[in-house]
């Protein structure tokens, strides 16, 4: 997929993002051409969601990822930005195994 992902909650002491809803999980890196570059996510976003389901950890990310085949796509919910942010959902093909 071309990303990498830190659950930055966990990392701060504490398993919950903002709020108190879900993990804090933040793309740390987005790799050039990559199927996730190419979907729009950038350093910084904030995954939220994966197949639709709401993110406590990187647990389920980690699950979904190694349930899909090359080829499969990956829906993801991301947001992006301060006080309002933009959330958006992002379809990325997969092109090979974790």
């Amino acid at each position: 997929a071309g990303l990498e992902i830190e659950d930055v909650g966990s990392v701060a002491g504490s398993s919950k993002g903002p709020e108190g809803r879900g993990a804090d999980l933040r793309v740390l890196r987005v790799h050039a051409g990559s199927p996730a570059s190419q979907a729009g996510l950038a350093e910084g976003d904030r995954v939220t969601r994966v197949q639709g389901v709401t993110l406590d950890s990187l647990k389920p990310l980690r699950e979904a990822f190694t349930s899909l085949r090359p080829g499969d796509t990956l829906r993801l919910e991301a947001s992006r930005g301060g006080a309002t942010p933009e959330t958006k959902t992002v379809e990325i093909r997969l092109w090979g195994k974790f």
